[in-house]
């Protein structure tokens, strides 16, 4: 088989050792690994989820993504919109130290930390 580009033909192999590859791969209709682990998402509706950390046990990975859960319950007020000057930089420094002190940072600011189970190949 051979590829053409607008100048010069290009041949590329038609067997790329796929039987090879697909002994190395375990099927995806295989048996699953006894094993799991813990991924806690954190999420938003407009920006999807990310990935902040894995556990080994569902049950530090319901801690933690608890933990973010009361972190972000824990977020200072914004003053009023006519609040004065120093009120504001007062808040912006609190914004601040809460923001860099998530448990989840930089992924702070999400609707929901979830925990999602994840089968773990130690291969």
């Amino acid at each position: 088989m051979s590829a053409v580009d607008r100048k010069h033909p290009v041949d590329v192999p038609t067997d790329l050792n796929s039987a090879e590859r697909l002994r190395q791969q375990p099927s995806a209709n295989g048996p699953v690994p006894d094993k799991e682990i813990f991924v806690v998402h954190a999420s938003t509706m407009c920006e999807g989820s990310d990935p902040v950390r894995a556990f080994a046990t569902r049950e530090s990975a319901e801690a933690f993504a608890q933990m973010c859960r009361d972190h972000e319950e824990a977020r200072p007020l914004p003053p009023g919109i006519d609040a004065p000057e120093h009120e504001w930089d007062r808040w912006t420094e609190l914004d601040r130290t809460w923001e860099q002190t998530h448990p989840a940072a930089p992924l702070s600011r999400r609707e929901s930390y979830d925990v999602l189970t994840l089968p773990f190949d130690p291969s």
